[in-house]
């Protein structure tokens, strides 16, 4: 206790004022209890005991008894919400008296505690009025809640129950304490809770409309695709917890989430967002411009799929004259690579070709793996290597044959900046999709890339 308010307490004319603080350098005088909280102080000629502390705040003492000389007196001591002490004063057991509590001391948002005030030789029918250090985090409902009156629901007791706001905001764990007062005004502070905990569940659940309420793409994408179609195709946010970022997202066999699109020959692999909410996610695919998220985003993506759709020249027969999409899957348990990280899929996987770009009508072949280098000239040469997933493969059998010719034959190299086709059977009606067609190079082309939460 000698450690926070000091001794001599009625040192000098009148008492009461907090005198100085001395060293104690005795072997023994000192009492404590299992939680290592002072107890009883003994320096020979003064004494305190019966010391009492502040329940949600260990180490805080609230009264205490002092003995000098023979002659014993009891001192009450007051905190603010920061617990500094406010006044040091003699016990009046006939003064009101007030202790702030909650029924939660850890809360959700959307939690409804209850805040009471325990009071000792306050009136029956008193008002009390109360505040708190967050009002941003209760409900606009909550706030205008009064106290009820003393003694109306509890004998000596005022209480009112809050509602903490349900936001969608990622903020983190936050802390809030509730103040009562004696007036209208809420100046004069007569008791404060101990410190409440809010844990932060509003991390992603929003509806994507703003950057303050992005969609979590790692825990809540399956329920905000659910029921949307085509028509709720466009531009959205989302976030991983901690990157928020605006892009574009289709809604049909899950939904896609438009990750990086290629134009120009600029390159699309390195780790910073690229042209962030610029107007390359105006639309699904458009030559406008090169972009990206950020790599941290795409690669928190939970993904074994990805959608990528080419526009513009060349005019090969390539996704139905360029009028579909092909869609990777893998089968088991594989992922996808980090965004820039070359692979060679070893696991089984479906390619799709969606004809119409429509969700429906899949062509599908599945292959196995197969150790081919990929082809020189569909970007096996210097500065034009994988960057992304690439694979060179005659090991596939049809799954859905609609269009495609009967052969398995593909290969295909994603770089940096562009992507090189020699895909055959992904012409579906169109015809055979001819070799070293390349996508993303000129400024007339593009070549779109989607990804799907899982």
């Amino acid at each position: 206790m000698g450690r926070y308010i000091g001794l001599y307490l009625n040192k000098g004319q009148g008492g009461g004022g907090l005198g100085p603080t001395e060293p104690y350098d005795r072997s023994s005088g000192i009492t404590t209890d299992a939680n290592n909280n002072v107890t009883a102080i003994d320096l020979g000629s003064m004494a305190y005991s019966n010391m009492v502390y502040d329940a949600g705040n260990v180490g805080l003492v609230t009264g205490y008894t002092e003995t000098i000389g023979g002659v014993s007196d009891v001192w009450e001591v007051n905190y603010d919400s920061q617990n500094l002490v406010t006044k040091v004063a003699k016990f009046d057991p006939n003064a009101p008296r007030y202790t702030a509590t909650s029924n939660m001391y850890t809360v959700n948002e959307n939690n409804t505690p209850v805040i009471y005030c325990n009071t000792e030789n306050v009136p029956a029918g008193t008002q009390l009025y109360w505040d708190s250090s967050s009002d941003s985090d209760l409900t606009t409902a909550s706030l205008s809640l009064s106290l009820s009156t003393v003694g109306q629901f509890a004998t000596d007791q005022a209480q009112v129950q809050v509602e903490f706001l349900q936001d969608t905001l990622t903020e983190g764990t936050e802390t809030i304490y509730f103040r009562i007062y004696t007036d209208a005004a809420k100046t004069d502070l007569v008791a404060t809770t101990p410190a409440i905990t809010i844990n932060d569940t509003s991390t992603g659940g929003g509806d994507g409309s703003s950057s303050s309420s992005p969609v979590d793409v790692s825990t809540d994408w399956s329920t905000f695709a659910a029921g949307k179609t085509s028509s709720d195709n466009g531009k959205y946010w989302i976030t991983d917890g901690t990157t928020t970022s605006q892009t574009y997202c289709i809604f049909r066999d899950g939904g896609w989430i438009k990750v990086a699109q290629m134009n120009a020959n600029n390159d699309v692999m390195n780790s910073a967002e690229m042209n962030a909410a610029g107007t390359w996610i105006d639309s699904e695919i458009n030559t406008s411009q090169a972009g990206k998220l950020a790599s941290s985003l795409i690669n928190n993506i939970s993904h074994k799929n990805f959608l990528l759709r080419v526009t513009g020249s060349p005019g090969d027969a390539f996704l139905n004259s360029r009028q579909g999409s092909m869609i990777f899957k893998y089968i088991g348990s594989d992922t996808l690579p980090n965004w820039g990280t070359s692979q060679d899929p070893t696991g089984q996987y479906d390619l799709c070709l969606d004809h119409d770009n429509d969700g429906s009508g899949y062509e599908i072949m599945r292959y196995s793996y197969e150790s081919r280098t990929l082809c020189s000239q569909d970007g096996n040469h210097g500065g034009n290597g994988s960057y992304w997933v690439s694979d060179h493969n005659y090991n596939g059998s049809w799954q859905n044959q609609i269009w495609g010719s009967s052969s398995a034959p593909i290969c295909w190299t994603i770089s940096n900046a562009r992507i090189h086709t020699n895909m055959h059977w992904m012409g579906g009606p169109a015809g055979g999709s001819g070799s070293n067609q390349q996508w993303g190079q000129n400024s007339d082309n593009a070549v779109a890339f989607f990804m799907q939460p899982q």
